[in-house]
């Protein structure tokens, strides 16, 4: 039994985690979050269009993901969206030489597989409740 209630804990940790990134991104303003990520990415190779695209949906991305990883809902499907979203991420902060935020986004993509290594212990979660188990 220990072992599904360690899994729901670090599944709804890092879901509580990317649901406040999000929240609190939307509670600040979308526009101030786009507005500080172009600042930060103006130097680099990437098209402005895509750094403020980014910003703008990266908030409701993260909201959504970490609102399903709390309830444990399509958990497998939500662990590799995050996993890419982490991906992205890691992509933009490599071109703008940011190492030290790549290094703790490796520990979000690690986390992420773990969770999905042992996803048969995911027992504690709305997949189980509605009978869409893993």
């Amino acid at each position: 039994m220990n072992e599904y209630i360690a899994y729901f804990l670090l599944r709804a940790g890092l879901g509580l985690n990317l649901l406040l990134h999000g929240l609190v991104r939307l509670k600040n303003g979308r526009g101030l979050f786009v507005t500080a990520l172009a600042r930060e990415f103006e130097d680099s190779c990437l098209p402005p269009v895509v750094t403020r695209t980014t910003g703008s949906i990266l908030p409701y991305l993260e909201t959504g993901i970490g609102l399903l990883l709390v309830c444990g809902l399509e958990t497998q499907g939500v662990l590799i969206a995050g996993c890419l979203l982490m991906f992205l991420l890691l992509a933009g902060k490599s071109l703008v030489s940011d190492w030290a935020t790549v290094t703790f986004q490796m520990i979000y993509i690690l986390v992420y597989c773990i969770l999905l290594f042992y996803l048969q212990f995911n027992r504690l979660s709305a997949d189980v409740f509605f009978a869409l188990q893993p």
